[in-house]
């Protein structure tokens, strides 16, 4: 007969059955060791409810809290959808794939994590359990088929809208090509891996915990090796990915920086910050999800190989929802027009102020000019100064046809085409409207490729 033997976690063993010590139960996810309700002993206390409690209550604060932020995200992402639709670039929202993705996260992501706390709080003790009660295992799978399917559009997209940017070797761009698809591929691997193991705590669900202890018990133990195969790739796939869009928003910095300095435009020198704070809010997407990823993938590893350490492989379960907060926040965050204010800038700003009056020199201030400023700081016009002009380097002038100069009224604004810009070597060109149609924040004139 199932019992304890003498001794159990967290508790006394009387009479074969476990007596928890306070704050402690037996009721955990995936393999329950509390089958009182099934007719059975309790066998084991592996879960501090007052903990877990806490821990559900953190997400749900969470979740709504991200949910109330969002509606700036989405304001901001529906006026861009519908300057794109005047311009005729789209038709549909869902075509705009920022405005998709946060209503996705609006109406998908954070409705089920909302569910799985709500179901985790409302029980006594935790006693809705994935794999053993009806309603935490259909949010629990809802959740773990919605969530890492959504997110992992968004790191996708990023990837293939940025990794060929501030790519200067052209004969570089076929290993790029491939070093991307498979990285696309060892992606989509292993979020198939993590969601496809959500079937197994409902495959354990027709079976009673008392009677079939040993089928849940493998039961977890394929999901946990399916997880941490899962968390490994995903890990590997998101640093690979990061590292590349790190690299290409590196170089569409240097150039923009390079083009600011040569035309002392002080739009194009704001522009670097928002490109510097994009980068900022992208990378922390993808390096979030390795470190999250690596670090459950090893708190997985250690419940599985310390055979005592399987017994309290719910708090793993429940460390899961931390990693889908994280992604969505930081993937939110990436669509979202934050102004950014920093002490460092003011300082930086306030002396070359003070050094240009000093020395009356007009250059001089060129080098306090604050790259942290908001994108909606008041911008100078899109020209160079006649003096300027004439101590630019010959090929560095701007070359103005007669036809390309609009007289423009205060109320209109001129979409200016790339061939009115500054004409760059051929090596510094790139692709226009790279990161700007896809929501990023990559500040500048409208014309100006990223």
């Amino acid at each position: 007969m199932i019992g304890c033997t003498g001794s159990c976690h967290n508790g006394r063993c009387i009479n074969g059955t476990c007596v928890c010590n306070a704050g402690w139960s037996g009721n955990q996810d995936l393999w329950t060791q509390d089958l009182s309700r099934w007719g059975g002993p309790v066998l084991n206390c592996p879960t501090p409810v007052k903990v877990l409690q806490v821990a559900w209550a953190i997400y749900l604060f969470l979740a709504v809290l991200l949910w109330l932020m969002m509606l700036v995200s989405i304001r901001q992402q529906w006026r861009k959808y519908q300057d794109l639709k005047n311009a005729g670039k789209v038709k549909h929202w869902f075509e705009h794939f920022p405005l998709a993705y946060l209503l996705l996260i609006f109406f998908v992501v954070l409705p089920t994590i909302v569910a799985c706390s709500i179901v985790k709080l409302a029980s006594q003790d935790l006693s809705e359990l994935v794999g053993a009660t009806t309603a935490a295992t259909v949010v629990f799978t809802i959740t773990l088929f919605t969530c890492p399917s959504i997110i992992a559009f968004f790191m996708v997209r990023a990837l293939n809208t940025f990794a060929f940017s501030g790519l200067d070797n052209v004969a570089r761009v076929h290993s790029l090509k491939v070093f991307c698809r498979a990285v696309n591929w060892l992606f989509v691997v292993a979020a198939a891996t993590i969601i496809l193991s959500g079937l197994y705590p409902v495959v354990s669900l027709s079976k009673s915990p008392f009677e079939n202890q040993d089928f849940h018990k493998f039961c977890t133990q394929l999901y946990v090796m399916q997880l941490i195969n899962g968390h490994i790739l995903l890990s590997l796939a998101a640093a690979m990915m990061g590292g590349r869009i790190t690299v290409a928003m590196n170089g569409i910095i240097s150039n923009r920086l390079d083009l600011a300095l040569r035309t002392n435009q002080s739009d194009i020198f704001a522009s670097v910050a928002s490109l510097r704070r994009t980068r900022l809010k992208i990378c922390l997407v993808f390096a979030s999800c390795s470190v999250g990823a690596l670090c459950n993938a090893g708190l997985l590893a250690t419940a599985e190989v310390v055979g005592d350490y399987l017994l309290f492989i719910g708090i793993a379960y429940d460390t899961q929802n931390m990693i889908a907060i994280t992604l969505a926040y930081s993937s939110v965050l990436s669509y979202t027009a934050v102004p950014a204010f920093s002490f460092r800038s003011t300082v930086c700003r306030s002396a070359a102020a003070n050094t240009a009056a000093a020395t009356g020199n007009r250059n001089t201030a060129v080098e306090g000019v604050d790259l942290e400023q908001p994108q909606d700081a008041p911008q100078e016009p899109n020209e160079l100064e006649p003096d300027r002009a004439r101590e630019l380097q010959p090929e560095q002038r701007v070359e103005l046809q007669a036809e390309q100069i609009v007289e423009v009224q205060p109320e209109q604004t001129v979409d200016l085409q790339l061939e009115q810009t500054v004409d760059l070597q051929p090596e510094r060109r790139e692709e226009p409207q790279v990161g700007r149609r896809e929501g990023w924040d990559i500040g500048g004139p409208a014309h100006l490729a990223c």
